[in-house]
Protein backbone atom coordinates (compact mmCIF):
# COMPACT_ATOMS: atom_id res chain seq x y z
CA UNK A 1 0.00 0.00 0.00
CA UNK A 2 1.28 3.24 -1.09
CA UNK A 3 2.18 6.08 1.63
CA UNK A 4 -0.13 8.35 0.52
CA UNK A 5 -3.06 5.56 0.64
CA UNK A 6 -2.43 4.71 4.05
CA UNK A 7 -1.52 8.16 6.05
CA UNK A 8 -4.99 9.34 5.37
CA UNK A 9 -6.37 6.29 6.57
CA UNK A 10 -4.00 6.00 9.89
CA UNK A 11 -4.91 9.91 10.09
CA UNK A 12 -8.61 9.21 10.53
CA UNK A 13 -8.53 7.01 13.34
CA UNK A 14 -5.52 8.34 14.96
CA UNK A 15 -5.08 12.01 14.65
CA UNK A 16 -7.37 12.70 17.57
CA UNK A 17 -8.16 16.38 15.76
CA UNK A 18 -4.57 17.05 14.57
CA UNK A 19 -4.20 18.51 11.32
CA UNK A 20 -1.96 17.21 8.26
CA UNK A 21 1.86 18.26 9.33
CA UNK A 22 0.94 18.31 13.28
CA UNK A 23 0.09 14.51 12.87
CA UNK A 24 2.63 13.29 10.32
CA UNK A 25 5.61 14.73 12.84
CA UNK A 26 4.10 12.38 15.54
CA UNK A 27 3.70 9.88 13.60
CA UNK A 28 7.20 10.25 12.24
CA UNK A 29 8.24 10.63 16.00
CA UNK A 30 6.88 7.29 17.08
CA UNK A 31 7.96 5.04 13.96
CA UNK A 32 11.85 6.63 14.26
CA UNK A 33 14.64 6.29 16.56
CA UNK A 34 14.66 10.29 17.48
CA UNK A 35 13.99 10.25 21.03
CA UNK A 36 11.83 12.23 22.59
CA UNK A 37 13.86 14.43 24.10
CA UNK A 38 15.50 15.10 20.17
CA UNK A 39 11.73 16.05 19.29
CA UNK A 40 11.89 19.25 17.47
CA UNK A 41 15.50 19.66 17.40
CA UNK A 42 17.64 19.57 14.64
CA UNK A 43 18.22 15.28 15.21
CA UNK A 44 14.41 15.19 14.27
CA UNK A 45 14.12 14.10 10.89
CA UNK A 46 10.36 16.15 10.11
CA UNK A 47 11.42 19.41 11.74
CA UNK A 48 13.43 19.68 8.76
CA UNK A 49 10.13 20.06 6.39
CA UNK A 50 7.86 23.08 5.45
CA UNK A 51 3.70 22.22 6.13
CA UNK A 52 3.64 22.57 2.68
CA UNK A 53 6.31 20.22 2.50
CA UNK A 54 4.36 17.69 4.51
CA UNK A 55 0.90 18.49 2.65
CA UNK A 56 3.08 17.41 -0.45
CA UNK A 57 4.56 14.26 0.65
CA UNK A 58 0.66 12.91 2.13
CA UNK A 59 -0.89 13.29 -1.37
CA UNK A 60 1.50 11.57 -3.16
CA UNK A 61 4.19 8.73 -3.82
CA UNK A 62 7.22 9.57 -1.41
CA UNK A 63 10.94 9.39 -3.48
CA UNK A 64 13.00 6.61 -3.10
CA UNK A 65 15.31 8.04 -0.68
CA UNK A 66 14.31 10.82 2.08
CA UNK A 67 15.97 12.30 5.15
CA UNK A 68 13.39 10.01 7.40
CA UNK A 69 15.03 6.84 5.69
CA UNK A 70 18.51 7.09 7.95
CA UNK A 71 15.70 7.39 11.04
CA UNK A 72 13.20 4.70 10.75
CA UNK A 73 14.43 1.16 11.87
CA UNK A 74 14.69 -2.04 10.28
CA UNK A 75 13.73 -5.26 11.16
CA UNK A 76 15.31 -8.42 10.31
CA UNK A 77 12.68 -11.07 10.18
Amino acid sequence: MEFKTLFPIMKGYLADGDDVPAFFRELMATITTVTEEEWGTAKDPSAKLSDETIRSYTKRKLPKKTRLDNRVPTYAG
